[in-house]
């Protein structure tokens, strides 16, 4: 069952999750988080809960989630490439494709260019949104923001290509688990934050 918690900030979303968790009988909970929030969850998790929450509950941010995942089921990413062979990747994915842009083509060379592109691939690849899904939206789009779109679509499409040939990469690990998540036996329930580390809810 999906129980959605919606909210302005400072509503007292998280603090309902904390309570969901402290009431909760179950065992093996869940507590989904941002990369750059896991630390703070942890100690907001135990300081609300007690520290015996730690028989029942852990934090994982979708990365530790994926690495659970696949310690379990298998798949796990042998090679992990470091931001210069992305960097190295995606020159060669913006060249592959540099006749057919129409907005980054005059840009394929501009290191700057190439991180930013590396960002937003990672970022799309956080919410499940690949190169085919980039295509579609350009579509529906006018102007300068579908081309972009059209543009970024043939970018991922062309990198995603070429990692697969040579590398397993973590950005791509969320797709690759979700595919094995209902095969997960360890996990009674998951609850999901998206609030910032620096938020006031973690405090």
């Amino acid at each position: 069952m999906l129980k959605i918690i919606s909210g302005p900030a400072r509503s007292g979303k998280t603090y309902r999750i904390l309570e969901e968790i402290k009431n909760s009988k179950k065992t093996g909970l869940v507590l989904l988080t941002p990369e750059q929030g896991s630390h703070e969850a942890e100690r907001a998790l135990a300081a609300h809960c007690g520290a015996p929450v730690n028989l029942r509950a852990e934090v994982l941010s979708f990365t530790r989630l994926c690495s659970r995942v696949f310690t379990e089921l298998g798949g796990a990413a042998e090679v992990v490439p470091d931001k210069g062979t992305k960097l190295l990747l995606m020159s060669r994915a913006v060249a592959a494709v540099s006749s057919k842009l129409k907005v980054y083509a005059s840009r394929e060379h501009r290191e700057e260019f190439l991180v930013s592109l590396l960002d937003a691939r990672e970022e799309l690849a956080r919410t499940m949104t690949g190169a085919e899904r980039l295509g579609e939206l350009a579509e529906q789009a006018e102007g300068s923001i579908g081309d972009k779109l059209r543009d970024l679509s043939l970018i991922c499409g062309a990198f995603d290509a070429l990692l697969a040939q040579l590398l397993d990469d973590p950005a791509s690990a969320l797709s690759a688990s979700l595919t094995l998540c209902p095969e997960v036996r360890w996990a009674a329930a998951a609850f999901i934050s998206t609030a910032s580390p620096t938020s006031p809810r973690w405090k």
